[in-house]
């Protein structure tokens, strides 16, 4: 129900419905821990390899986008 009917997901588990649903919590923390695995063991690493081209203005310009790239990238 989480994929097709998130919504109504949500109402029934805010009306008090919550023994027949996984906790969302749990869900959580279970998907990101999926994720993380299956991340380590295929390699999938987004923004490893990723570059940032700024073209235009001065290097004082420029100073906040590679901040904020550097940090994002981090």
């Amino acid at each position: 129900m989480l994929l097709w009917r998130p919504g109504k997901l949500f109402r029934e588990f805010l009306s008090g419905r919550r023994k027949s649903y996984y906790s969302p919590e749990a869900f959580f923390i279970l998907s990101t821990a999926l994720y993380i695995l299956v991340r380590g063991l295929i390699g999938f690493g987004p923004l490893e390899d990723s570059k940032l081209i700024i073209t235009g203005g001065t290097p004082e310009e420029q100073k906040p986008f590679i901040q904020a790239a550097r940090f994002m990238t981090t």
